[in-house]
């Protein structure tokens, strides 16, 4: 018998949004996968929508996706810079409803990249194309954002995954439809890369893009889950290459002795910079340091910089 996984991390708020939501997200894939439409994993889909919506079940936007069915405050990345601004999202009458919007949304040839990979790096890549914190490609060519506007959106969705191990769904998922005696199995597709691809993707092989693109898939290699691959590896989060020649820069006494705080359940900007900084004033200052704003949300397992 088949067993449905629950996760069981030491925050009850993540373990309460994961186990309602996981088993509705994983009916709905099931039922895209098999009828031939197009899918994003539920690892993706479920740490979306804990990032959109804050852990929050009864947000009135699970996914934060446009429409014109309400107006919200939202913080939009715009020209280099977090911009508060009012929006119109759609709204969906219960959380069935708000996945199958969500994947109805996948089925825009926009988000091609992004249902075509077959890993979860590949297919966060396609829906922001972009990572590191970055809005270039690994060449310097501005690619822009796709599903978010965020910067690290990629990092900080991938970091939910990793941190409360989301891909024993994907695993789940894909048990169902290739073990059924009543549906027809789909096979699922590799997650194994060839690295000597990846090497040869950063010594510039591939070409550019678009050249790159298309000679990665006459080869039969997903570009999403390639591309996003050679960036992780060769270039770190300020864009150096991993292989660089150049000596490393001595670290500073400052970076060595760099503080981290760990967010917790409720955590806010506010309480960190009260508890760990002694003044709720700097609170500001904080969310900077970290590249963000006080409008930016935080999650329970975050780690933050701390300035000095």
């Amino acid at each position: 018998m088949r067993t449905f996984p629950t996760i069981n991390t030491r925050y009850e708020h993540v373990n309460n949004f994961i186990n309602t939501l996981a088993p509705v997200v994983c009916n709905a894939w099931v039922k895209y996968r098999r009828e031939g439409k197009k899918t994003i994993s539920p690892a993706v889909i479920l740490a979306q929508a804990a990032k959109e919506s804050g852990w929050n079940l009864d947000a009135s936007t699970l996914f934060g996706i446009k429409g014109t069915d309400i107006t919200c405050d939202t913080t939009e990345f715009i020209n280099g810079t977090y911009v508060n601004i009012k929006a119109g999202f759609a709204k969906y009458p219960n959380t069935m409803g708000a996945i199958y919007g969500y994947l109805d949304l996948m089925q825009w040839d926009n988000y091609n990249d992004a249902t075509s990979a077959n890993t979860v790096k590949g297919e966060l890549y396609g829906l922001t194309n972009a990572v590191n914190n970055t809005d270039r490609d690994a060449d310097g060519n501005w690619v822009g954002y796709n599903y978010a506007t965020a910067p690290d959106y990629y990092e900080t969705t991938l970091a939910l995954i990793n941190d409360f191990g989301l891909r024993v769904f994907n695993d789940y998922v894909w048990s169902v439809v290739n073990d059924s005696e009543d549906e027809k199995n789909i096979e699922q597709p590799s997650q194994e890369l060839d690295e000597s691809v990846i090497d040869a993707i950063y010594r510039g092989e591939y070409g550019n893009d678009p050249e790159r693109r298309q000679k990665l898939e006459a080869e039969g290699y997903n570009y999403a889950d390639y591309q996003a691959a050679m960036e992780a590896k060769y270039y770190p989060k300020d864009n150096t290459p991993a292989e660089s020649e150049e000596e490393p820069e001595e670290e500073t006494s400052q970076d060595a002795e760099e503080r981290v705080a760990v967010v917790e359940p409720g955590g806010s900007f506010c309480q960190i910079a009260r508890d760990y900084l002694g003044d709720e004033g700097r609170a500001a200052e904080l969310a900077e340091h970290n590249g963000m704003t006080l409008d930016d949300m935080l999650y329970a397992g975050m780690e933050l910089r701390l300035p000095n």
